[in-house]
């Protein structure tokens, strides 16, 4: 009766369907839901292997439903990486113009004497992500900073690929932080990590 009255609910308020993606809190389930009945959701991970849940524990546990990530127009991308403070710097008329090379401040920005070395490189990450096909330009798009401390200052991109497939999706976040990584060094920027010292 309860797996009964948890199979109404579920699908009256189309909680979930056979085709989505769900991950069920506490539990080995995420992947595609292949089966609904009274008695237990059939969902096959992404290894392949079944998971039977309880019907009626989708009514009491907490679980994640991608579907509307999939249809909607973009699958996020948050990437953080920690720029070493001790890197950062105001710029000279020469480094300026050395970096000028991949990235130029807005006009009326360009006069100021004030102007560092990560100011530049955040608005480089923001130019390679609005040139960027495979990123959807109609949602958000930033690079902020986020709370420092010990390690650094935080340095995050934002924003949503077009593609949402996992293996595509994988791939085009990786080509992303693989650049941003490679082009800190070109602006004499240096990325946090922590030294490790050995005891001789």
């Amino acid at each position: 009766i309860t797996g009964f009255i948890a199979g109404i609910q579920l699908s009256y308020n189309d909680m979930v369907k056979v085709g989505d993606w769900i991950t069920v809190n506490g539990t080995m389930a995420n992947g595609v839901v292949i089966d609904i009945s009274l008695i237990t959701v059939k969902i096959q991970n992404f290894d392949n292997t079944i998971v039977n849940v309880p019907t009626y524990s989708l009514m009491t546990t907490p679980f994640q439903n991608w579907r509307g990530m999939e249809e909607s127009a973009g699958r996020r991308i948050t990437l953080t990486f920690n720029i070493d403070t001790e890197s950062v710097k105001f710029c000279t008329p020469q480094e300026l113009e050395r970096f000028g090379e991949y990235v130029k401040l807005p006009a009326n920005e360009q006069s100021r004497n004030n102007i560092t070395n990560l100011e530049l490189y955040r608005f480089y990450l923001l130019k390679m992500l609005l040139a960027n096909p495979q990123i959807n330009p109609r949602l958000t798009i930033m690079v902020r900073y986020l709370q420092s401390g010990p390690d650094g200052i935080p340095l995050q991109l934002y924003c949503f690929s077009k593609d949402k497939n996992w293996v595509a999706y994988e791939g085009i976040q990786a080509a992303i932080l693989e650049q941003a990584i490679a082009f800190a060094n070109k602006f004499d920027l240096s990325i946090f990590q922590m030294a490790f010292k050995t005891t001789p």
